[in-house]
């Protein structure tokens, strides 16, 4: 590999198969369609590509937390900038989890 070709690799960033995670805050059919998540630690955005099978789940899951799969494309520094999804996941709402009380003593009898 030739300096050049290092120089350039490391302008464009990778790409490598994995997940994001963060709230699905907008939906858009201009030009591609796409989806784009803020990332919870550094609140940025992530650019999400979907296909037309992935349009309603991505409407049920608006405004929700999300994680979703598939291909990431890397800024030079590491941190994702876009993704080209193959699924996405809702992570339930606060309320809709169980709370202490509700678990307490669940492993009681557990050896």
């Amino acid at each position: 590999m030739t300096t050049t070709e290092t120089e350039e690799g490391k302008r464009q960033g990778y790409m490598d198969h994995g997940s994001v995670e963060g709230q699905l805050q907008v939906l858009s059919e201009r030009g591609s369609l796409h989806l784009v998540v803020y990332e919870p630690i550094s609140d940025r955005p992530i650019r999400c590509y979907i296909n037309e099978d992935l349009l309603n789940n991505s409407r049920d899951a608006f405004g929700k937390r999300v994680e979703i799969f598939g291909d990431i494309r890397y800024r030079p520094d590491g941190t994702p900038r876009s993704i080209k999804a193959e699924e996405i996941a809702t992570f339930p709402d606060a309320g809709d989890l169980p709370s202490v009380a509700d678990v307490e003593g669940i492993l009681r009898n557990y050896h």
